[in-house]
């Protein structure tokens, strides 16, 4: 610890409680809905630059799920070369 100053001690509550903040988006899908649904990034970053994002962002769930299908079938050829 810095001189001058003291250890906290340990947490009252549990971050992961009831009264906890919403949970991360679990999804690429979910988490362009909340960054679509929410005003903090436009205020912050401006509307131009905020819809540039949304529109790159809007297609990267479709070219993930696109590579994650073309993976399995990469795994499924090096782990199982006899069909």
């Amino acid at each position: 610890m810095t001189a001058g100053r003291r250890w906290p001690g340990t947490a009252r509550s549990s971050p992961y409680g009831a009264a906890a903040l919403d949970p991360l988006p679990a999804t690429l899908r979910e988490a362009l809905a909340a960054f679509e649904s929410d005003d903090f990034h436009p205020r912050i970053l401006g509307e131009h630059l905020t819809s540039c994002l949304r529109l790159l962002k809007r297609s990267e769930p479709a070219r993930y799920e696109e590579w994650l299908a073309k993976a399995d079938l990469l795994e499924h050829d090096e782990y199982f070369p006899v069909h």
